[in-house]
């Protein structure tokens, strides 16, 4: 999201192009309602205090569980399948299922990690109110004020930022190149699919510098 807002303020700084990888130009009601629900996980721990809590003894419950629904918001139905299937693990004497072992270790990790509730609160509403259009015009109209050359990567398999997201601003840059990593891993597939995001990556950056020299630049393929 922030490398289309650079792209749209070109004038005030100075870029040339932009790689934006599963994202969007402002949230859809889908990315906001699964802010909401982590941010209610936060508000109901006891700690809360309407955000004026003890520094001492933060909604470190609400976190951690605010973190283990955003866990499951970075994968999909086959990468868990793929990850834990309905494997049993022990743990305090009990078992329980390796995928719910899982997500409560990330939710504690990020407590151990000492991550302030109320900058999880505000991080997720400032993306949340985030808008190309603010202060702009119409969305479709700041969009198609982009003009530097620019590349829009999807990850086929994403449940947070889904493909039509970035087909939007594809569709409304004329400078755009739209590709579309095949992958099972979800919006995470930004980070773990570094082979495929790279091979798109160095070709638009080749690309760039071909075009910048005068000479052709190498084919690109849309699907990956």
């Amino acid at each position: 999201m922030q490398a289309v807002e650079w792209g749209i303020e070109v004038r005030n700084i100075k870029i040339r192009s932009f790689v934006s990888i599963a994202a969007s130009g402002r949230h859809q009601p889908w990315q906001i309602g699964i802010s909401e629900c982590q941010r209610q996980a936060i508000y109901a721990d006891p700690n809360w205090k309407d955000g004026d809590y003890d520094q001492a003894s933060p909604p470190t419950t609400g976190l951690s569980v605010a973190r283990m629904m955003a866990m499951v918001t970075y994968r999909t139905h086959p990468a868990y399948e793929t990850k834990f299937g309905r494997a049993l693990v022990s743990t305090h004497q009990q078992q329980v299922f390796d995928v719910e072992h899982y997500l409560y270790t990330q939710g504690q990790k990020f407590n151990q990690r000492k991550f302030d509730p109320l900058t999880y609160i505000r991080l997720t509403q400032a993306m949340d109110s985030h808008d190309v259009e603010r202060g702009r015009g119409a969305y479709h109209s700041v969009l198609q004020s982009i003009k530097i050359p620019c590349m829009i990567i999807s990850i086929s398999s994403d449940v947070l930022y889904p493909v039509s997201d970035q087909a939007e601003l594809a569709q409304h840059i004329s400078t755009a190149q739209h590709h579309i990593v095949q992958s099972d891993e979800g919006h995470d597939g930004f980070i773990l699919e570094t082979r495929k995001v790279g091979m798109l990556l160095q070709g638009f950056l080749a690309e760039r510098r071909c075009s910048e020299s005068g000479q052709a630049p190498p084919p690109l393929r849309s699907k990956i």
